[in-house]
Order: structure tokens, then sequence, then C-alpha cells
């Protein structure tokens, strides 16, 4: 059974080279140069092969030396923690290879391999040691504490009664941090609810009371207030000689070095931990991260107290249905408490009327925007006095803060263009929105301070490391770096090179300001992770702008942070190509996927749809479906590859509609339609027949039967109503026509007769409606007898009739003609008849009927409109429907007047339409083609 040794040492060159090919397929390795890549490799395994065969010595401090030097290598070539591990993680599985072919009994013992992995592994929390600056022991001390703090805030988050108070916990709290961090004193301070100030809440060690005696402000310049507008820990290494201001019991108790952290959870300040030192020390980076791991623990727990609380205090109101504080007193007061606390700084003070525009600055306020004390200003002044390059964020950030779903607040460092000389200064400025019970902002009351000093001071500090990064100049990667406030610090060569711009239009200015199409992509997502959870992050990304893909290495900084990044779009075309390849082959077999799943369907509808058989060019049946078989009686085994004429030979005639229609379909590759009778199985036949590409042709058969015995019914209908009916009708007509002209007949008698008449009359209107509608309806449509003639003439002799019992109603007119054509005069004057007859019973009675006659290029136009309440929205997509009635008429007629005008002008070959608004009137429209 061989040692993992033996297996080295047999195998050492090969493994070198393998682990040299390997590794260089890393992203991490592209562009390194193979010595350095293969590093001090040969040694480490060399030191690997000591520690499996036991050697004498100490190969575990070489291991651990060699581990060190590899990943300072690494270090300085920009390589990530994920990089590192991964190259122990191949080498792993590069040593297991030379035995996992093995038979089990010719393989290292498990003890053998056991060691060589925990050796990797060591070797891996070594680099991760090294990378984060963070030990075991470390996190053995973080884990301790957290556990601690758990247990201490436990009771905090019960429901009990009375509540255990925060206040009255934050001290032990506070201690464990102290003794986590190893310092001297500690202290907390937490928001008050107006949020300007820092109230000074519990301390210990040295600091036995609070360090800060007073309420803190959240304005510059103490060291509290910088921490609670730091987003990273703040160190401060000399206490006694810094000119931040500092509570009064720092110096008195003999501390020198601070180092603290803001408070916050959910987007939200709840206050600030700072601990000192009586030693000027620097704080390591374990020790920085150890602080912001339990500071970020206690924010939690501070949050979960106070939602607690709110709770409490809402189940309080609502139980004791307290009556709140009219809102003018608490308004009142709140604005007392922030004027004396702005008098008491010896700040700027400003006062906004959001309503008015109105500003009201005080002497000082002036002074640091050169205005002199007696100027007056108000919100479109203060405009005019910001930068130009920071007006619009100000001005957004005051409209946010007088949004009543806003923070309330306003807090912001813009530059100024000071009014008596136009020198530019920095001022940091703060301010509380106050709403009424709607909802309305009534002020905005605020302060300012003169910070140009200070900025200059980060400015000339920023100049000093751009100059000693200068080595970043030569480097084939590019590089740039942010601050905090994500504006570009430094930008090499390269960098200026892929982004297009000078690094003069860069730098002090803002990656989203410069580069808005990358807010809310992948590339803010993940510098704003590297940014708040201060860890090192690698991805590739595209840039829509330049069409480009980069892979970025995202480092955080004291500042900010700092990016390497470099053009792979070649590898990523080539990438994308054989994925677009890929993409086609299988969209390609979808589509045929798809295809033959399309045919299937084709052929299940084809099999349970209408009767259907396949002829080819020699009428020999291709296909025949199953309803095909039901209604010939005929299985498709007995008619598959015979011939139409010989399955069916009554039909092979050339009278028979059949063979003239089948061959017309072959011959003159044209679909037709046609109705007949099938002898062979004595039913009437529907047939549709369409010509295929092969040259047969495709036939739908349907039974139409039953529909040819309503036919024959219908006509039956007419010959009664035409006949049955007329007759004795016309008896009755004339019948009376002589008792009208009788001068016996007394006058009593004469009444009804003349309603008979009118009757009488009526009724053979509804039947020769109804005899129209029959034909009509009976497929033909409403037969026509044309001839030549003039249709202008045909509407004005039609409307003279009107005269008679509307003298004056109906307007004519025309365009210019002519307007003759092939017309059935008899039906087109029952048209107009019709349709002006209509216009004169629903119409407005004192407005005229207009009728027009146009011509319109090829087109005859006739139209006929009336005045009056419009037809109902509704009623007009039915207008021309059989037996449709207007609500308000009398029941004098089947409702067919306008059925029977439609099917007549489409007898002519025409088209009418109707529009109807209560604006315009009523117009009905034909169109003669």
């Amino acid at each position: 059974m061989p040692s993992i040794a033996e297996l080295i040492a047999q195998h050492r060159e090969a493994l070198l080279q393998r682990y040299l090919e390997e590794v260089r397929r890393l992203p991490s390795a592209r562009d390194v140069r193979p010595q350095d890549v293969l590093d001090n490799f040969p040694e480490f395994l060399d030191a690997l092969l000591a520690l499996s065969r036991g050697q004498p010595g100490d190969p575990g401090h070489l291991k651990r030396r060699l581990e060190e030097t590899h990943i300072g290598l690494r270090l300085r070539l920009g390589y990530t923690l994920e990089d590192v591990t991964a190259e122990f993680v191949l080498l792993g599985r590069l040593l297991s290879r030379l035995w996992e072919s093995l038979p089990p009994a010719e393989q290292p013992t498990p003890e053998d391999i056991q060691r060589l992995f925990d050796e990797l592994q060591a070797a891996m929390e070594h680099a991760v040691s090294v990378f984060t600056g963070y030990s075991l022991e470390d996190r053995q001390r973080e884990k301790h504490a957290l556990r601690r703090m758990d247990a201490l805030a436990a009771d905090l988050l019960q429901p009990t009664e009375p509540p255990v108070l925060l206040d009255e916990r934050l001290g032990a709290l506070l201690a464990v941090l102290q003794e986590a961090l190893r310092t001297d004193a500690a202290t907390v301070l937490l928001v008050e609810p107006e949020g300007q100030w820092l109230r000074p809440t519990a301390s210990c060690g040295l600091w036995a009371t609070p360090p800060d005696r007073a309420p803190v402000p959240l304005l510059p310049p103490s060291f509290v207030a910088e921490v609670a507008s730091s987003t990273e820990v703040l160190h401060l290494p000399e206490a006694t000689t810094t000119p931040l201001a500092l509570g009064e019991g720092v110096r008195s108790s003999g501390v020198h070095s601070l180092l603290g952290l803001r408070l916050w959870t959910r987007g939200q300040l709840l206050g600030v931990v700072y601990l000192g030192t009586t030693d000027a020390r620097p704080f390591e980076p374990r020790a920085r991260r150890l602080l912001a791991t339990l500071v970020e623990h206690l924010a939690g727990l501070i949050d979960r107290v106070h939602l607690l609380q709110q709770a409490r205090d809402a189940r309080l109101l609502a139980s004791e249905a307290l009556r709140p504080l009219s809102p003018g007193v608490a308004a009142r007061l709140s604005e007392e408490r922030l004027l004396l606390a702005v008098e008491a700084t010896g700040l700027g003070s400003w006062d906004m009327e959001p309503t008015t525009g109105a500003l009201h600055w005080d002497e000082r306020c002036k002074a640091l925007f050169g205005l002199p004390p007696e100027a007056p200003v108000d919100y479109a002044t203060f405009l005019t006095l910001v930068h130009p390059g920071d007006r619009e964020r100000v001005r957004g950030l005051v409209r946010r803060a007088l949004e009543p779903s806003g923070s309330g607040t306003f807090r912001d460092e813009y530059r100024v263009l000071r009014a008596r000389d136009g020198s530019e200064a920095w001022v940091a400025a703060t301010g509380r929105a106050f709403f009424d019970a709607k909802g309305r902002a009534l002020r905005l009351i605020g302060s300012v301070l003169d910070i140009t000093e200070r900025v200059r001071e980060r400015a000339a500090t920023e100049r000093e490391k751009n100059r000693a990064t200068a080595i970043l100049e030569n480097i084939s990667e590019a590089f740039e770096a942010f601050d905090r406030d994500w504006r570009f610090t430094y930008v090499n060569r390269e960098a200026e090179r892929i982004l297009g711009q000078p690094r003069e239009a860069l730098l002090g200015r803002g990656q989203w300001e410069l580069f808005p199409a990358t807010v809310g992509t992948r590339l803010e997502r993940e510098f704003r992770r590297v940014a708040t959870e201060r860890i090192p992050l690698s991805f590739e990304d595209y840039d829509p702008r330049s069409e480009r893909w980069f892979d970025i290495h995202a480092y955080p900084t004291e500042e900010g942070i700092a990016v390497y990044f470099r053009d792979i779009s070649e590898r990523k075309c080539r990438e994308a190509e054989r994925e677009r390849l890929l993409l086609e082959q299988t969209r390609l077999r979808e589509l045929a996927e798809k295809a033959v799943r399309e045919q299937q369907r084709t052929l299940e509808v084809l099999e349970h749809g209408e009767a259907f058989f396949l002829l080819d060019k020699d009428f020999r049946f291709v296909l025949v479906n199953e309803n095909q078989e039901r209604l010939s009686r005929t299985r498709r085994e007995d008619t598959l590859g015979r011939v139409f004429w010989e399955v069916f030979p009554t039909t092979a005639t050339p009278d028979s509609p059949y063979w003239r229609e089948y061959h017309r379909v072959v011959e003159q590759k044209v679909p037709v339609q046609f109705e007949a009778y099938f002898a062979p199985l004595e039913l009437w036949a529907g047939v549709s027949a369409f010509p295929t590409t092969e040259g047969g042709l495709a036939v739908f058969f349907r039974d139409i039967t039953e529909h040819k015995l309503a036919e024959q019914f219908r006509e039956r209908l007419v010959g009664i109503v035409s006949h049955d009916l007329r007759s004795p009708l016309q008896s009755i007509s004339l019948a009376t026509e002589l008792l009208l002209r009788r001068d016996d007949v007394p006058e009593s008698l004469l009444g009804g007769v003349r309603r008979i008449a009118r009757s009488a009359e009526r009724m053979a209107r509804m039947i020769t409606d109804l005899l129209d509608f029959t034909r009509a309806r009976m497929g033909g449509g409403i037969p026509v007898q044309r001839r030549p003639g003039e249709l202008a003439e045909l509407v004005r002799a039609t409307l003279e009739e009107f005269e008679v019992t509307h003298p004056g109603r109906v307007v004519f007119s025309s365009g210019r003609g002519p307007y003759t054509g092939q017309w059935d005069f008899d039906r087109l004057a029952q048209v107009v008849s019709n349709l002006v007859g209509n216009a004169l019973k629903h119409g407005d009675p004192h407005a005229p009927v207009e009728v027009r006659l146009d011509r319109e290029g090829t087109q005859l136009v006739l139209s006929v409109k009336n005045q009056g309440p419009p037809i109902p929205e509704e009623l007009l997509p039915h207008i021309f429907d059989p037996f449709r009635r207007a609500e308000d008429s009398s029941r004098q007629g089947l409702g067919l007047g306008l059925y029977i005008v439609e099917q007549i002008v489409l007898a002519h070959g025409g088209s009418i339409s109707v529009s109807s608004t209560e604006a315009e009137g009523t117009t009905f429209t034909v169109r003669f083609f």
C-alpha cells in the first residue's frame, strides 16, 4: 500500500506540468507570467511529501513559510481570496487523482489521506487569515461576545410587565464590547426623537459616567458627529490634540485613542458607540471588523427593543384612549426646542415657509453666503447662490424633505458661490420639516456651517494618495478608485482609455452622475455590496454603452473601494458564438418537433372533423377520415388506392356535377364549392374541393339534406304567402274600394270600411316585405330586373310623392353627374322611399330631411340625413337586422324595412352604412360601385 509521499515522488514532474496547465485556465491567471503562476509550488509539493513521510525537522514550519510567500505574491498580483483558495482546491483534486483509479488495496491509508487534506485545509485557513486579518481565535472571541450580548438582552425582548428598560441593560452590553475589543472605556449615545441630537445613554470602564455630559448635535465639528455620518469605523489616534470637539470626560479620563462606529439599521441612525484606550495606538483590521460585527448586532437588538416598546405604547394608547396633544402645541414646542439648539451651537440658522417660498436667514447664515445683514433673501435667491453643479441635488433634497412620505429631514454638503466676490465655499446644512395634521409642510428650519477648510484638507489628502499610487499607471489592467460618495479619486491611463474620458473629466465627479446608465445594474449592486459588506468581489459585467465585456475585481478601502478591470470582449464573443450555435441548434430541433406536433394535430383534426378524403391526380383515394367512412358507409380499406369513379360509378358521367367540378379542380388548379344530390348515398351534399401541390384534390363533404328540405319548406311557404294569402286580401281590398265608391253606404259605416281598407294596405305591404325577406334568406338575395336609366331622375320622381304628405320637408340636391347605370327602378324607389319615410317619421319635425346624390370617382353616393334624437348606440350594430324596430315606433310593420333596403343595395353590388350623433344627426349612406 503506497503512501501519498511515494505517489508524489513518483509523479512529481507530471503533477507540476498538469498543475501549470490547469491553473492557467483559471480566470485569475490570465496575463500572469508562467513563473508567477507556478510560484513556489514545487517547494510546497516537497513540503507536503515531507509531512506525509514524517521526516525529521519542522516541515510544517517550512510549509507555512511557503504559504505566506505564495499568498503575498498573489496579493501583489491582485488575486482575491476566492482565487487563492481555488488553487489549493485544484491541488487537492490533482493529488486525489493519483490514487482514485487504483484498486482499494493499493490506495494510501485513510489516515494518510486525512493528513494531506488537513494540511490543505490549514493552507486555505491561512489564506483566509491573511486576506481578512481574522484568525480562528478572533472568530471564537466574536461568537463568545455575541452569545453574551444575546443572553443580556433576552429579557429586553420579552413582553414582561413592567418591561425591562433598555437604558438599564445598555451598560452591561457595552461592557461586552469593551472586553471583546480590549479597550479601557466605552460609551453609547442614542438619537433623540427629534433626530438632530445624540443623548449620552450608557458608559463603562474609565468612563463611569458618560464622557459627553449633555446631548451632542449631529452637526460637525465633533468626533461624535463624524462617527454618526460615516459608514466606516473611525479611528482618532490622539484625542488630546485633535481639533474635533470631544466630551469633557474624554480628556479628563486620560484616554488617548478613540475608535467609533455608528449604530445603523433599516436605513436609520440609532446612535453612536465609541471606545477609548489610555495608550495612543493603532487598531488592527481584525479589531475594526470585530467592532463592526458587534455594533451591528447591538443595533439590531436596540431596534427590536424600540419596536417592542412601540407595540406596547400602541396598546396603551388604545386601551386608555388618551387624548393626543394638539398639533399646534406640539409644533410650537418642537420649534422652540430647535431654535434653542441652533442658538447654542453658534451655527448659522435658516427658516423657510414652503407655502410662500419666504426664507429667513440670521446674520451668520447671510455671512456664509457673502450677503450683508440687511440683504433680503428668498428661496430663489438661495438657489442662485448654490453652485450649478450641486443646485439640482440640493433642490431635490429640499423637495423630498417637504414630502409627507419623506423623512422630513434635509442634510447635505454642497458648494456655494459667495455673493460678494463669487468665491467658492463648502457648507454643511441640516434641516427639519414640520407638518400640519393634513400632512402639509408648514416650516423647514435648519442650520448651516462653513466646512471649506475641511473639504480642502480632504482634497489635499486625496491628491497625496493619488501621487502615492503612481505605480498603477504601469499595469496592464484598468484601475479606478472611489470615495464613500462614489466620486472618482483615481483612474489610471488604461481606465481613461476604456472609459473614453480623460481623468480631468472624471476625478471628483460621481460614478452614477457620469455614467447614469450603470444605475440599477449589477455593477452598482456589486460595488455597493463591496462598500457596505467590506468584502472583495470578482465578477464579469457587460457595458451596453461601449458594447464590451469586462472582468472586474473590486476591493474595499479605507476611503471607499478600488477596482481593477480589463476588457474580455473577445473571449465573451467566442463564448457567445458557441452559445448562439447551441441555441440555434436547440431552436431548429424545437421547430422540427413543433412541425411534427402541428402535423399530428392537423391529421387529428382531419380525422375527426368533417367528412374528408384526398385524391391524387388520377382520382385515386390517398386518405379517408372516419367521418367519410361513416357518411359513405364504406371502409377506408375498401377505398384506399381505388379510383373515385370506380367506387362511386353513378358519378362517372360528364353530366354529373361531381365529374365536372372535380375535373375542373385538377385541370384548372382552382378551388370549387357546390351543392348537388349524391345518388349513391341518397343525400344532398355540400362539397368544397381544393387543389393540392401534388396535382390531386382535397375534398370536404357535408350532408346538407336537412338544409335542402328546409329550403323546400320555405319555397312552399312563399307559395302560400304569395297565393293563398294575397288572393283573399285582394278580394278584401276590392270590396272596400267598391263600398267607398257607393253613395248609399251610411256615414256611420264608412269609418269602419276606411279602417278595413287601411289595414288591408298595411297587410299588403307586410306580405310584400315578408316575400322579399324569404327570397333574401333563400340564399339568392332579392331578385332585381336592371335596365338602363338615370338615377337622379328616379330619386327626384320618388321624392315628389312626399310633397303631397310632407310639403317642403324634403330637400334634394345633387352634384355634377352623370348618374346613368343599370338599375331596377322599382326596387331603388323602394330604397329611397323607405329611407326618406324613416327620416320623416323619426327625425325632428321642424327640420328638413336632406337627400343628396354625388359622384366620388367611380362611385355614386346617395345620402339621406335628418336631425333629431340619434339612434341608440347599442342599436347601431343591428340596425339592418330583420325584425328590428325602434323602441318608440308603433307596431305598424314587421321591422323588415332596413333589412330589405340593405338586400336591394347588395343586389345592385353596393353597400349601405349609417352614422348617428347628437351633433351631426342621422345619415344613411348608399354607395354604388
